[in-house]
């Protein structure tokens, strides 16, 4: 987590060198937040969210701090902080009401880091500037340059970056180990011309020796010397080489075979163009890389000059992990390196969503100030953030789980995986089997107040069943579903069909939820367009703040049932006032945040920061899931390249689901085993017939073998990549690797998990917003049979995400309806598990179980598949 970690900054969002310190503290591991503007910087490029490199490893929050409200939101924050960070001009903060004056008012332990150009006083310093005239005033630009040319500008190194976001760093860094004696904060002046001069420091001590003059070009650092200087090499390119002590060039001469006796004395300066010359036109004699073929790793003190795109490529980069891949963006790794506490991998820049309320909450990093909170406020951390809030239009389980929020079911389903009636108070069957009359329970109403009708529950039944894999079959059993009148219907079938309870109890992703009519009436492939439950809390949208804040409050209307609860079924008792998702998709501030009890529950914690949660008495980290779930690669089966099953199966001899259980959940094999199944492992129909290009041994060059033969002509595989969601991102990154070692083309659409949801709807092409591979996972309970199985299915576009088509699969699956007797429905299962690995809907990455971490003072959460929230109460 890095040395940081358990500090929090406040940033105030500028440009340059103020990110840049930000960057530095959050790479350490301290949890930053950014407060950005609701408006889009001038910065004169125009770069895509995720290409803000400076901007990584935080969250951001949108205020506007011209706004009374926003000020207000700043001062709370300021006053849970350890450090404030601002780039303004002078008086900028001051004029806005967060100068130091309030800011160490409300926290006398703030250390309040300034950042400018000209600094906080004299003649100059409330006028414009950059990089480059900061450099100026002190003495730095004049010495950098070629002799006779004029100086050159050091990209924006030596003010923005090495004058200034590090004397930043420093700055704040030190006035925090003082206040850890002293108990209180301070401000930290820091200056680009200030740092920009005490970088020059030792060329003051040069010039004042005599050593070196005020003619650029003519010095030993600032390529006069012929020994510290870049060369041309014989194809174009250059090397850069700083032999300066005798030893050093020694040995550099006689590596490019150079005699040294044949040149002039080096100790008498005007024999150095003759020098330079003669090094010149050795080094013209070869390419690049024959000289670091030749130098590298020798006390010629040699580098070759890389560009931006070749520096990661290097080996010895490489070897160290100077750069790292973040979000498909190469880019520097953290830095300095710590012994024992390393800083962790970088997470990409937020993408930013403008014009944001000011009241997002303070709770992204901070408890929500006392007197703004009801009596039981549960603040609690997604799997990811919710992009799509219709359960019915996606199977995404964090949908899902707001919809057991927000919506009502007529069945549940009890921890023996029995149906119970919910919503229905009681129904009868016809002694032939085939008519089902259901009543609801009196008083039952949505949550705009309106009833609930036996009309609004056929549409909702016909809505789910277009969409469900089980729902599918569902409704082909079923002549008319009629409503008796307000409060009963019935359903009359074609023929007996003994599942038509389960159905109406099918616990999840789709779960039937009972919508209003009109609601209920969209098109099933078309999101409905407003949020109006029946379940026992009701989805707030006047505090709903995307991608950042989703608040829940207790339906007061809401009336449980009498019996126990369990799972899905029986009586929902909502014993917290209100439920806060906040969207953390930083790992480490998500931790922090569960340490400092600043949010009560964090659904999927990263194993990595497992063991440090572990430690904290105050939390319990709790393995609620018996079943488990199965991790799997989707592929797109309606474009090219994998359209053609011959390439699915290409892949299998290069799988290795190990590599795959690792990078999502550690080493800790308690929390993972492999399984080469369709149906869930620790299922009646776990089987690894069909498996033997899965389980044999891995096998690279069979695999680029087969995908030669498939007809592969190097088409663009686009794979979808939620960065705000580790277990899926992890899956994603193995993938890309190994694609890439199979010689594929393949390319990384990094985004959110919402954006992920979205996307992976569209049946396009990728060059117009498609996808060819996602990863994702299921719970095991939802991937036990045939009837519920919501991916393994080959009913083309009819089906989930992928849409791919197989016949005799289906076939296969209407058998297994038709089956009497548990041995006759296993056989049919294992061929259509051999029937899955000839046609590859998808890959089995394995078996997974996913821990969650809870802090002390809540109670109620029990096991299960699915982490309800009725019964679910906060102490304290």
């Amino acid at each position: 987590m890095g040395p940081l970690s358990g500090f929090r900054v406040i940033e105030f969002a500028g440009i340059g060198p103020a990110p840049m310190a930000a960057m530095l503290l959050a790479d350490m591991g301290a949890t930053v937040l950014r407060l950005d503007r609701t408006g889009p910087s001038d910065l004169g490029v125009k770069l895509p969210d995720r290409l803000q490199l400076l901007h990584r490893s935080r969250p951001s929050l949108g205020v506007d701090l011209k706004r009374p409200e926003g000020v207000a939101l700043a001062l709370d924050l300021v006053a849970e902080a350890d450090a404030l960070l601002e780039g303004f001009r002078p008086g900028t903060m001051e004029r806005l009401g967060l100068g130091p004056e309030p800011c160490l008012k409300r926290n006398p332990r703030l250390v309040y880091g300034r950042m400018t150009g000209w600094g906080q006083d004299g003649p100059l310093a409330g006028g414009a500037g950059h990089d480059l005239n900061y450099i100026a005033l002190v003495g730095a630009l004049h010495s950098i340059g070629r002799a006779g040319q004029k100086p050159t500008p050091p990209l924006n190194l030596v003010g923005d970056f090495g004058g200034g976001a590090l004397y930043l760093v420093v700055g704040v860094l030190a006035a925090l180990l003082e206040c850890q004696r002293s108990g209180k904060g301070q401000v930290v002046d820091a200056a680009m011309i200030d740092g920009a001069a005490s970088l020059m420091t030792s060329f003051f001590g040069l010039s004042a020796a005599g050593v070196v003059n005020d003619r650029r070009g003519e010095n030993i650092l600032d390529s006069g010397a012929p020994f510290y200087e870049v060369y041309e090499c014989a194809d174009g390119r250059y090397i850069s080489v700083a032999p300066i002590e005798a030893k050093f060039r020694s040995e550099f001469y006689r590596l490019i075979e150079l005699d040294e006796a044949t040149l002039p004395d080096v100790a008498d300066h005007a024999n150095w163009p003759a020098i330079k010359q003669a090094i010149a036109t050795r080094i013209k004699t070869r390419a690049r890389d024959d000289w670091c073929a030749r130098l590298e790793g020798s006390d010629a003190c040699f580098a070759p000059v890389l560009s931006l795109k070749e520096a990661p490529l290097h080996p010895h980069n490489r070897a160290r992990g100077t750069f790292v891949e973040v979000d498909g963006v190469v880019q520097p790794a953290p830095a300095p390196r710590f012994s024992r506490t390393p800083s962790a991998k970088p997470t990409p820049p937020p993408v930013m969503t403008r014009m944001r309320l000011v009241a997002v909450a303070a709770a992204v990093l901070l408890a929500a100030p006392a007197g703004a909170e009801t009596p039981k406020v549960l603040r609690f951390v997604p799997q990811a953030n919710v992009g799509v809030f219709d359960p019915i239009w996606t199977t995404a389980y964090v949908t899902r789980n707001h919809g057991y929020l927000v919506w009502d079911t007529l069945f549940g389903t009890d921890a023996q995986f029995r149906p119970q009636p919910q919503m229905v108070e009681r129904y009868s069957v016809s002694d032939d089997q085939l008519s089902y009359r259901f009543t609801l329970r009196p008083g039952l109403k949505f949550h705009d107040g309106s009833p609930v009708r036996a009309a609004d529950c056929i549409a909702s039944l016909k809505r789910w069943a277009a969409r469900d894999t089980f729902g599918q079959k569902w409704i082909t059993a079923i002549d008319t579903m009629t409503a008796d009148g307000e409060s009963t219907f019935t359903i009359h079938l074609k023929a007996p069909f003994p599942l038509l309870i389960d159905g109406l109890a099918k616990l999840s992703s789709n779960v039937p939820f009972v919508m209003p009519e009109r609601l209920a009436t969209t098109d099933p492939f078309q999101q409905i367009p407003d949020i109006i439950g029946s379940g026992p809390f009701r989805f707030v949208k006047a505090e709903w703040a995307p991608g950042n804040k989703i608040v829940y409050e207790r339906n007061p209307d809401y009336v449980p049932r009498p019996e126990p609860a369990s799972w899905s079924a029986g009586g929902k008792v909502a014993k917290l006032d209100r439920i806060e998702w906040l969207i953390l998709p930083d790992p480490t501030t998500a931790a922090a945040a569960l340490e400092r009890g600043e949010i009560d529950w964090w659904e999927q914690p990263t194993t990595d920061l497992l063991p440090v949660l572990a430690r904290n008495p105050a939390i319990r980290i709790l393995k609620t899931d018996p079943l488990g779930a199965m991790a799997f690669m989707r592929f797109n089966a309606l474009q090219p390249p994998f359209d053609n099953p011959k390439l699915r199966q290409a892949l299998l001899p290069a799988i290795e689901q190990t590599d795959y259980l690792r990078a999502m959940m550690g080493n800790d094999q308690d929390l993972w085993s492999v399984c080469p199944s369709f149906f869930s492992c620790g299922s009646t129909y776990e089987s690894a017939a069909g498996a033997e290009a899965l389980t044999g041994p891995r096998d690279l060059a069979l695999a680029k073998r087969l995908i030669a033969e498939a007809g592969y002509k190097d088409e663009r595989i686009v794979i979808l990549s939620p960065t705000d969601f580790p277990l899926i991102n992890q899956q994603s990154l193995i993938t890309q690797d190994l694609f890439k070692r199979l010689g594929l083309n393949v390319e990384l659409a990094a985004a959110d998990w919402g954006t992920v949801v979205a996307r992976r709807a569209s049946r396009e092409p990728v060059d117009k917003g498609g996808w060819s591979i996602i990863h994702t996972w299921f719970g095991a309970a939802d991937m036990t049979n045939p009837a519920i199985h919501p991916t393994l299915r080959g009913n083309g576009v009819n089906g989930w995400f992928g849409w791919p088509t197989s016949a005799r699969f289906e076939a296969l699956r209407e058998q297994w309806f038709a089956a009497t007797g548990t041995e006759a429905q296993q056989r049919l299962g294992a061929d259509m598990q051999r029937e899955a690995f000839d046609f590859l809907p998808y890959i089995p990455l394995g078996r997974f179980f996913q821990p969650t971490a809870i802090r002390s003072t809540v109670t109620g959460v029990g096991e299960g598949p699915i982490f309800f929230f009725w019964n679910v109460d906060k102490q304290g």
